[in-house]
């Protein structure tokens, strides 16, 4: 698992809801999500939903503006560390 970028879009418990969330952000703003895939890393008692990866800091900016704009969903850009495990999202 190597460290790369990535635009975090939520955080949560249960995978399902992340799903659903997911789901919903890629519905609201298809421009942005198209082509995308969703995945998860822990955090604490959490995990964050994750786009990407993406080559950039940048680049993972980019898209997070381009769905604020398109839809109105706010992010952060999130860089994993070497060795962090990121799974892709179940059902996607």
């Amino acid at each position: 698992h190597p460290a790369r970028h990535w635009a975090q879009v939520a955080v949560g418990q249960q995978e399902e809801a992340l799903r659903f969330t997911y789901r919903q952000f890629a519905r609201r703003a298809p421009r942005g999500f198209a082509g995308k895939t969703g995945w998860l890393t822990p955090w604490g008692q959490t995990n964050r939903l994750l786009v990407g990866p993406f080559e950039t800091r940048a680049a993972a900016q980019a898209f997070l503006d381009a769905i604020e704009q398109e839809a109105q969903i706010e992010g952060l850009t999130f860089e994993s560390s070497n060795g962090q495990e990121v799974e892709r999202l179940a059902g996607r």
